[in-house]
């Protein structure tokens, strides 16, 4: 593969663009690094100042990780429908050309379009609302957030469905493939066993859990860019291109 495919923001080939995946995770990177600093400038404002003013606020609202419908939540409902597309385009690719095991990547095109809606309306604290009553020991808090044991149980699963179709993967994309859900299901999963330990000992804004949502955000977020990473590159070596240009 040409060296300035990954050098170039975009390169343009008989009318279309097509997106570099250096280049679409360094944007991401940037947008993650951003938005980490909006946080931090966020919890300055509310939890060390105690600002009060309609500016401060506006900061808190608007950047604040562990608050819903702001420009965090925004991003990672968008990086992730952008997962979902990637995954659609390349099962497209794969049926076409009658590859065995093209529904694994329809498959994950309907995981990451559910996990997308889901960081948009938040079912997971539905879920959680309905399981919590019938959890006789949340195991000191541990399992205070209920979700985590349906959605542990389904990632299992989803682990050993998936497992021999990802080793059959390049080995770049493989070890993408296993850096980038093991940093996702340890912020989505791990860290959320921890919170609802420390919620259940101290309450949703002590410290220990303002840093663990906060990490527990770069983790997904940061798992995601690595999986965009992965699958354009992996589109990229076996010509399945994202390109928007004439036909």
């Amino acid at each position: 593969m040409d060296n300035n495919y990954n050098k170039d923001p975009k390169l343009q080939t008989n009318g279309s663009i097509i997106f570099s995946p250096r280049a679409v995770a360094r944007f991401l990177v940037s947008c993650i690094v951003l938005l980490a600093l909006g946080h931090i400038a966020a919890f300055i404002e509310d939890y060390v100042r105690h600002a009060y003013s309609r500016t401060a606020k506006n900061i808190i609202r608007w950047f604040d990780f562990n608050l819903e419908s702001n420009v965090p939540t925004w991003f990672s409902v968008i990086i992730l429908a952008f997962a979902a597309l990637l995954f659609f385009i390349i099962y497209i690719q794969k049926k076409s050309a009658g590859t065995k095991g093209a529904h694994y990547w329809l498959t994950l095109c309907f995981i990451f379009i559910f996990i997308s809606v889901d960081e948009s309306v938040q079912v997971h604290e539905e879920v959680a609302k309905i399981l919590r009553p019938s959890v006789s020991n949340d195991v000191s808090g541990l399992l205070y957030w209920a979700w985590v044991i349906p959605y542990g149980i389904f990632a299992i699963a989803a682990v050993i469905y998936f497992m021999r179709f990802v080793l059959s993967l390049p080995k770049q994309t493989r070890n993408l493939f296993f850096l980038a859900g093991g940093m996702y299901i340890f912020g989505a999963l791990i860290l959320e066993l921890a919170e609802g330990h420390f919620y259940v000992k101290y309450g949703l804004d002590h410290i220990y859990n303002r840093i663990l949502y906060f990490v527990e955000e770069l983790c997904e977020m940061g798992g995601v860019t690595v999986l965009i990473y992965a699958l354009l590159s992996y589109m990229a070596v076996s010509n399945t291109n994202l390109a928007i240009g004439k036909k």
